[in-house]
């Protein structure tokens, strides 16, 4: 977030849509209606936070169903999402072809130098 004061591009830090208050987002760029969701290995594959394998394959499930619900929020509210991830999950592509329906046609970003060109074009075009 330091980047985006420096390149003074106004956000919203954990931003919230008044009517779906307990749905946070990780960044909201209002003038550009962008909504930014910083995405850890856990929204890709899952991982170690359940006891069984069940455990972790239903966290897994859920963590899906929130990602899609945040998603369809956002779209029916005329944002765009765009989704950034630094984990070694984007890079193996047998972890992203887990969660591959989910982001097949989303802006997804692995560089963040390449995110931050990205918004800073989109934002001096408006």
């Amino acid at each position: 977030m330091k980047k985006l004061d420096e390149m003074g591009i106004k956000y919203i830090h954990q931003f919230s849509f008044p009517d779906f208050l307990k749905r946070k987002y990780d960044i909201c760029i209002p003038k550009l209606k962008y909504i930014i969701e910083c995405q850890g290995e856990q929204h890709f594959k899952p991982t170690s936070f359940g006891k069984t394998d069940n455990d972790i394959y239903n966290k897994f499930k859920k963590q899906i169903d929130r990602d899609n619900e945040i998603y369809n929020i956002a779209i029916n509210k005329n944002y765009n999402v765009i989704y950034y991830t630094n984990t070694f999950s984007f890079r193996n592509k047998e972890n992203l072809k887990l969660n591959k329906d989910f982001y097949k046609d989303k802006k997804l970003f692995n560089n963040i130098k390449k995110l931050l060109i990205f918004i800073k074009n989109k934002y001096n075009k408006e």
